[in-house]
C-alpha cells in the first residue's frame, strides 16, 4: 500500500479494504458473523464458526449410551 501525506486518507483506504476482504469470508449460520479463524466446520451449504460449534457440542453420557437412551 502506498502511503500519502494525509494519515486519514491512508486510513480510510486500508479501512475499505479490510472491510472487502472481510466481506469475502463465510458467514456462521448460527451467530450471523464473519468466520474470520483459519478453519471453520461446513455442513451442506452452512458455516459454522468455533465458537458456535462448541456451543452445540453435547458429550455422551456412558450409562445413557448403554441403555439405548
Amino acid at each position: 500500500m502506498c502511503y500519502t501525506d494525509d494519515p486519514v486518507r491512508d486510513f480510510e483506504r486500508w479501512d475499505r479494504g479490510q472491510e472487502r476482504a472481510l466481506e469475502r469470508l463465510p458467514v456462521c449460520e448460527c451467530c450471523g458473523e464473519h468466520i474470520q479463524q483459519d478453519d471453520a466446520v461446513r455442513i451442506g451449504d452452512d458455516w459454522y464458526c468455533d465458537n458456535c460449534i462448541d456451543g452445540m457440542r453435547e458429550y455422551i453420557n456412558e450409562e445413557e449410551w448403554d441403555e439405548g437412551f
